[in-house]
């Protein structure tokens, strides 16, 4: 009897232990459901997050499927387009596809231009050493496996290519001359199947990678316009000629432009003194003939077959006095053609559907669903007023003071009546309707309606579908400012502009832009070319630009911009 007493209370101490424990157990189970579910919720988010990137990179893929798809650009740096050396046919086509090996990086470094820590190269792409490489596939050069022995020892010639570019040392300007590669190699060892692997591998060290590829200028050329072309010259000049398209003239001094092509070389002679060597086509006469014309020729017959975006004319321009024999400087006068012409365009078309779709999803809240009902609608000839009335209708919407209940269907009214009509739709309109009244929608309004049809039914005070009186009498004329039409080198900007950004950029970048209108506070400016629109954007240009226009035309809170001629 006395063990069972004793035995009773150490049971309950042991089942009070397993309770304990179980209790201890479950909590234990709480927290790790909790953790995965906290985890599982995290997951979620990042892999909508992850969706919804990808979605919108399809998206935007699909938009840039406007962009014609049967011409390949190259973009290069400018200091390789104007590169020292006398390059055969063969090593030109070197050049374009070791290029065309960089283009991913070369387009991810111009898409961040400006950003601290923006290379071309990463610090992961150097080795031990200091140096990176780059492969270019001989077959991708020649398609005869018999000529990949020129081919390699046209490589090799490249070591002695050089560019040129400014330093100043110890307060003393000066200018610098080195070589492009640090070094060039190719495979000597058969692979596995008995053959020699066909590559030729180029090396940068830090230094070259730097003075060449931290670019703020490049080339934009077709592809197989620099590899198509009978001449070496017609390719080097195309390519030089592209970076100067947005000005549409390239004015270089005669020595220099001989010194770029090769035909004017600093050498060591017998004596060990290093001089500057006439090396090919000494007389003006044979310079003109074999190098101006035949390149001139040759890219004006591709411009008129619609195989190049580009072609020029020169002039010579002699020293005062004389006006014959060899000139000082040569003056290109470059035209861009047909196909240039539908190139900006539709480059620039593209990228105003990607603006397009940004700006609805992010300021007015539109569905992927909504958004693929209005954008196969939105075309060549409405989009310009279709971004100009999106502008109108955001600066409506942000100055209602509550009054606009359902602000996305308010948008989407005003949107649609421009695609409807858009001749009517001008940026005035949106000031002119009055807010909707607030009334309740069903939850599934867009799912089980089309946004469209229920938005034909919706009621707006003095109008009928959100179409205002004005836009159904006919179409107000817009007040013309007197600004429109003025050009960056008239008077009122070019010293103001020229100010604010310095006279390189003036220049380069900024002369040819016109306006077109000043609207309601809203600049739109014209673009001549895509290249001068991609260094606006790269370089975080608008906002500077933004406030140097507000300080001559007076209050300016947008700046839009076209581009094409």
């Amino acid at each position: 009897m006395k063990e069972e007493t004793e035995r009773k209370p150490r049971q309950e101490t042991v089942k009070n232990a397993r309770v304990n424990v179980k209790g201890e157990q479950d909590v234990a189970k709480k927290d790790v459901t909790a953790q995965k579910d906290m985890t599982a919720k995290k997951d979620m988010t990042v892999k909508k997050d992850m969706t919804a990137q990808k979605t919108k990179k399809a998206q935007d893929e699909t938009i840039m499927k406007n962009l014609p798809q049967n011409v390949e650009w190259i973009k290069q740096p400018y200091a390789l387009s104007v590169m020292r050396g006398d390059l055969s046919l063969t090593q030109t086509h070197i050049m374009v596809e070791l290029m065309g090996a960089l283009q991913v990086k070369i387009n991810d470094f111009i898409a961040h231009m400006g950003e601290e820590g923006n290379a071309v190269f990463k610090e992961e792409d150097f080795n031990e050493n200091g140096v990176a490489h780059v492969d270019v596939n001989l077959a991708a050069v020649s398609n005869r496996p018999d000529y990949y022995a020129d081919v390699e020892s046209m490589a090799y010639r490249l070591m002695g290519a050089t560019i040129k570019r400014p330093e100043e040392v110890e307060g003393m300007k000066m200018m610098k001359l080195s070589h492009v590669f640090d070094s060039i190699s190719v495979p000597f060892e058969d692979n596995e199947r008995g053959r020699r692997k066909g590559f030729i591998r180029f090396y940068f060290n830090r230094e070259q990678a730097k003075e060449i590829f931290q670019f703020t200028r490049y080339s934009k050329y077709i592809k197989a316009v620099a590899r198509n072309s009978s001449s070496q010259y017609t390719s080097r000049l195309y390519m030089i000629i592209t970076a100067y398209k947005a000005f549409g003239r390239w004015e270089v001094d005669y020595s220099e432009l001989r010194k770029i092509l090769g035909f004017l070389a600093y050498e060591e002679d017998s004596d060990g003194q290093w001089r500057w060597v006439e090396k090919k086509y000494t007389e003006y006469r044979q310079f003109k003939r074999r190098v101006l014309n035949t390149a001139a020729d040759e890219l004006r017959e591709l411009a008129d077959k619609g195989e190049a975006d580009c072609y020029f004319d020169f002039q010579e321009i002699y020293p005062a006095g004389k006006k014959r024999g060899t000139p000082e400087k040569i003056l290109f006068t470059i035209t861009v053609s047909d196909l240039g012409r539908e190139q900006n365009h539709s480059a620039s078309y593209a990228k105003k559907l990607i603006m397009i779709e940004d700006l609805l999803r992010q300021d007015f809240g539109f569905r992927t669903s909504e958004i693929r009902q209005m954008l196969p609608r939105i075309t060549d000839e409405n989009i310009d007023v279709f971004i100009a009335k999106m502008t109108e209708v955001k600066k409506f919407i942000d100055k209602d003071n509550g009054k606009i209940l359902d602000k996305k269907k308010y948008a989407f009214i005003a949107l649609r009546n421009v695609i409807d009509d858009f001749e009517e739709a001008i940026a005035e309109e949106v000031f002119e309707e009055l807010p909707m009244h607030a009334q309740e929608e069903d939850n599934d309004f867009y799912a089980q309606n089309s946004l469209q049809e229920k938005a034909d039914h919706t009621s707006v005070e003095g109008s009928e579908g959100g179409v205002s009186a004005a836009g159904k009498s006919g179409k107000k004329e817009a007040a013309r400012s007197p600004w429109d039409g003025m050009s960056f080198t008239d008077a009122p900007f070019r010293d103001a502009i020229t100010s604010a950004f310095g006279a390189r950029i003036f220049t380069m970048y900024l002369m040819q832009i016109r306006i077109v209108s000043f609207r309601q506070d809203t600049v739109v400016l014209l673009i001549p070319h895509e290249e001068v629109s991609d260094y606006i954007d790269s370089n975080n240009l608008i906002g500077p630009l933004k406030e140097c226009l507000s300080r001559i035309m007076g209050r300016v809170q947008t700046v839009n911009y076209l581009v094409g001629m």
